[in-house]
């Protein structure tokens, strides 16, 4: 992760409660397969109920205070796998070890959605009209999640 000349991370500001007419929307159309790794808990189409874990966009809850179901997926298996099991494996450059233990439970399933799915665009571009950078609220460390979920569960409300 890019951290500022003074040597901090960058922190994430708290997102607006008027995001309505500023995220983007993109569309995942009918014909795209969604890749996903999860665990075996779940079937593959079957949304995380959410009540537990600590990932960038999830848990998180709506007004109410009720958990708000969710699924990762990719639009091929590496990138399914990057943003699942392989996520917490360091940026920086030399020998990378991972525990296989880590595996143990997950599965990969294709999901083909029925319609097409209306998105919110998390690009650079997409995140700049939103007032905010990619190493604020997608290149970030886990210290950072609870804040980069207060971006998912505006987005989800709006």
């Amino acid at each position: 992760m890019a951290k500022s000349k003074i040597g901090r991370e960058p922190t994430t500001p708290v997102p607006s409660n008027d995001l309505q007419n500023i995220i983007t929307r993109t569309i995942w159309p009918v014909d795209q397969v969604i890749h996903r790794i999860h665990l075996n808990l779940y079937a593959g189409a079957q949304f995380n109920p959410g009540f537990k874990g600590n990932a960038r966009f999830s848990p998180i809850k709506n007004a109410n205070g009720a958990s708000i179901p969710t699924l990762y997926g990719g639009t091929t298996f590496h990138c399914a796998a990057m943003e699942t099991v392989v996520h917490d494996v360091p940026f920086a450059a030399g020998l990378k070890t991972y525990d296989k233990v880590k595996l143990a439970g997950q599965v990969y399933s294709q999901v083909s959605p029925r319609h097409d799915l209306v998105l919110a665009d998390l690009s650079v571009t997409a995140l700049r009209k939103l007032g905010i950078k990619r190493n604020q609220i997608i290149d970030t460390e886990k210290a950072l999640y609870p804040a980069t979920r207060l971006w998912a569960e505006a987005i989800h409300a709006q």
